[in-house]
């Protein structure tokens, strides 16, 4: 299932990052009302947002399903970075479908016109899918690593004594690898590195955001990819898809059950969507690029 959401996710974005070149102006009705009732859960619409900008790109990566605009009239994709040219004016998320009864479940955004359909934050795994007003604010933010700071920590940790001033910055001390259990939430959230193997983050203890330092999770032979029989590195790499990426990552969770679809009109599907935005400081034409992913 999974895999399944990260393959639609990449279908819809390509076809969103062809569609938002050229901005335009909602053309339906307004003043909709979304009678779906969501109960209790009565988040407001995310606000956050961080520039992605470790190359020759600067991008802006909301918190709440949309990117490369402010969220008012003003693109935020320029390439070169300081030139202000932007080639992209925003792109969001659309996810769709009909469930077991035949109904049909939206979320979507389109400038945020009408209203909106994601909102910050985990939802909880009793089967409710819920999410309240305090952890939306608390997750209307951005997880900013890069692989850097990852790398200098491994160097400490292997070798302590050549770093006698070193300190654990506070993007490795408060990475969100654990959800709230009192809340119900994913013990898992952001992908971590276990170095003793215990199941809990601890950077003191050598844990880290799990970026494939070694790339000991890359499939040797890419015709093995996909093949379930064989061991997780050679073969479906579930692990592979699920560590962070790029020399500067953003990674951030949000949903689509924290309040009225009043964008889309739609019923709320119950995702929780774990995503990360990375781009790769190089001397080549990736230097000019920057990858969304969930």
């Amino acid at each position: 299932m999974k895999n399944n959401i990260r393959l639609i996710f990449l279908v819809v974005f390509s076809l969103l990052v062809a569609k938002f070149v050229v901005a335009e102006k909602y053309r339906g009705t307004s003043g909709n009302k979304n009678t779906n009732k969501v109960g209790a859960e009565t988040c407001s619409p995310a606000t956050g947002s961080t520039d992605l900008n470790i190359n020759n790109v600067r991008t802006r990566i909301n918190t709440g399903g949309d990117m490369w605009w402010d969220l008012i009239d003003v693109a935020k994709y320029e390439i070169p970075k300081g030139s202000k040219k932007t080639s992209m004016f925003s792109a969001a998320l659309w996810i769709g479908g009909v469930d077991a009864n035949g109904q049909l479940k939206v979320a979507a955004l389109r400038y945020r016109q009408q209203g909106n359909d994601y909102w910050p934050g985990p939802l909880t795994t009793d089967g409710t899918a819920a999410v309240d007003a305090a952890t939306c604010q608390e997750y209307d933010k951005h997880f900013v690593i890069t692989r850097k700071e990852v790398d200098e920590y491994l160097a400490w940790w292997n070798n302590k004594a050549s770093y006698p001033d070193y300190q654990i910055p506070q993007s490795i001390n408060n990475w969100p690898a654990h959800g709230d259990p009192d809340k119900l939430q994913s013990y898992y959230l952001a992908p971590f590195f276990d170095n003793d193997g215990d199941g809990a983050y601890d950077p003191t203890m050598g844990d880290y955001p799990y970026y494939d330092v070694n790339n000991s999770l890359c499939p040797t032979n890419p015709e093995n990819i996909g093949n379930p029989s064989l061991p997780t590195a050679e073969g479906n790499g579930i692990l592979v898809d699920q560590v962070l990426k790029g020399d500067q990552t953003l990674w951030w969770v949000f949903n689509d059950k924290g309040n009225v679809h009043t964008e889309s009109q739609g019923s709320p599907i119950g995702l929780e969507i774990r995503a990360q935005a990375f781009a790769f400081s190089t001397n080549d034409e990736i230097n000019n690029l920057f990858q969304p992913m969930v």
